[in-house]
């Protein structure tokens, strides 16, 4: 709830460490109470991750280093409290860790660069259409003086498009009513 109703800021990014910290460093400990690294409960590290990833808007950087802490807290708090195990279980444990945080971080990557593809683009847009604009307003201006030579032939874009039929309909009423 925090996230989502609070405005974008630089530090959002901090709420998912947070979450990452707290909601892991639970989890993490768990195993520890519950079976040490041949615990199952490890998985619920995987939901953190992803969890944490579909709610904060960061860059794949943050993804990586919020995968690292979660790994870091599970074995770090394993190592702590030592038990008994067996390896194949703990790689078991680590490849799906490993797996998730790669998958995530690839989902994350994608992500953003798509947010930032379609930002890039808007922006442009926004310029191309802000130029339009004041193309008309320059041909209005000749418009207002008494040039009726004015013709602009120029290809616009949609919002830009409707204000040009507005102006080459202007300018063709007021040929006419000057003719009259």
């Amino acid at each position: 709830l925090v996230v989502h109703f609070s405005p974008v800021s630089a530090i959002d990014h901090l709420y998912g460490y947070l979450f990452t910290i707290v909601v892991g460093g639970v989890i993490a400990w768990m195993t520890v109470k519950l079976g040490g690294f041949d615990s199952g409960y490890y998985a619920g590290l995987n939901l953190v991750v992803i969890a944490v990833n579909l709610v904060v808007p960061w860059k794949y950087v943050h993804t990586i280093a919020n995968a690292l802490l979660v790994l870091l807290m599970y074995i770090a708090l394993n190592l702590l409290t030592p038990q008994p195990f067996q390896w194949t279980i703990l790689i078991n444990n680590l490849y799906f860790l490993t797996s998730t945080a790669l998958i995530v971080s690839v989902i994350s990557w994608l992500r953003y660069d798509l947010v930032k593809k379609e930002y890039d683009s808007r922006k442009k847009a926004d310029a191309s259409q802000t130029e339009e604009i004041a193309e008309l307003a320059r041909a209005a201006e000749r418009l207002s003086s008494g040039d009726f030579t004015v013709n602009l032939d120029l290809e616009f874009s949609s919002t830009a498009g409707t204000l040009l039929s507005a102006f080459q309909k202007m300018r063709e009423d007021l040929k006419n009513a000057l003719r009259q």
